[in-house]
């Protein structure tokens, strides 16, 4: 299995995805430094925005990414469900990607399959507003 991250970088405010290269503080980097290597090249991008792709796409095509909010109405029993954003998230104890509803803070703990009929509309890191909600 190939793993797909992204990193923003500091600079161009651009996401940058490729493979992932994590150095940690040391005396010559006094800070956790973070590259993102596409096709041979080495960008830095700020470590605390890297993300895992889920392997998942949206509606429109786009990639989804651990951080990632997403927004859509899903069907349950029958029924379309009120429109609701969620957090797209890694969990590194379980080894799996789950979503947390923001206006609840619930977890949804089945699978991502979802993510197909929602649409990205920002990420942690740009929109923290629509983190508001959630403790």
């Amino acid at each position: 299995m190939i793993y797909k991250f992204r990193g923003l970088h500091e600079h161009t405010g651009l996401w940058i995805t490729g493979g992932m290269e994590y150095i940690e503080a040391t005396e010559l980097y006094e800070d956790d430094r973070a590259y993102i290597i596409n096709h041979g090249f080495r960008t830095e991008v700020r470590p605390e925005t890297i993300s895992l792709s889920t392997g998942k796409y949206d509606s429109d095509g786009e990639e989804v990414f651990d951080g990632d909010i997403v927004e859509c109405s899903i069907t349950l029993d029958g029924e379309l469900q009120p429109t609701e954003r969620y957090l797209v998230e890694y969990d590194e104890q379980e080894c799996r990607f789950r979503t947390k509803i923001l206006d609840s803070d619930l977890l949804h703990e089945d699978d991502i399959g979802f993510l197909q009929e929602c649409k990205v509309v920002g990420n942690k890191w740009e929109t923290p507003e629509f983190l508001a909600k959630v403790s």
